[in-house]
C-alpha cells in the first residue's frame, strides 16, 4: 500500500469536494472534548497538511488551501508547508487575519461550507454560524 503525499491528499480531497458540491472545508485542531493534546484519530489537520504544530486551522477550496497559525508556529509552518499546496496565513490579533475573515472575503453567497461539528467549541460554532448567516452560506 502506498502512502499519499500531501499534494495527492489535497487533490483527492478537492475531487471529493467537487463530487459532493462542497465549496469550502474547514479543518480545526480539536476533538469533541477540546483536549489540549489530540489522540491520533482527531489529527485531521496534521494528516492533511503535514503541519505538526499543536494549533492551526485549515480552509480548503478548489483553488486555495490555507493554514491559519499564530506567531508561535510561523517558522515551523513555513518549513513544513513547502511544496504541499498549503499557504501559511499568519493569524494575528487583528480580526481581518482570521479564517472567517478570509471566507467572508473569498466565498460567494450560497457557498457550501463543511466542518466537523465535533471539532468546534460553542464559541467557534456561533462565530461560524454568524458568518454563514450574514453571508448567505450553507453550513453542512
Amino acid at each position: 500500500m502506498s502512502v499519499l503525499t500531501v499534494p495527492e491528499k489535497l487533490e483527492k480531497l478537492r475531487e471529493l469536494m467537487r463530487n459532493q458540491h462542497v465549496d469550502a472545508l474547514i479543518v480545526m485542531s480539536a476533538d469533541p472534548h477540546m483536549s489540549e493534546y489530540l489522540p491520533d484519530y482527531w489529527k485531521a489537520r496534521q494528516w492533511l497538511s503535514g503541519f505538526s504544530g499543536s494549533v492551526g486551522t485549515l480552509v480548503v477550496t478548489q483553488n486555495f488551501a490555507g493554514l491559519w497559525a499564530d506567531g508561535r508556529y510561523w517558522v515551523q509552518a513555513e518549513q513544513q508547508l513547502v511544496g504541499t499546496g498549503f499557504d501559511l496565513q499568519k493569524l494575528t490579533s487583528d480580526e481581518s487575519s482570521t479564517h472567517l475573515a478570509w471566507i467572508e472575503k473569498n466565498l460567494k453567497p450560497e457557498s457550501v461550507i463543511v466542518v466537523n461539528g465535533h471539532t468546534l467549541s460553542i464559541q467557534q460554532f456561533k462565530a461560524l454560524e454568524h458568518t454563514a448567516r450574514v453571508n448567505n452560506y450553507k453550513l453542512e
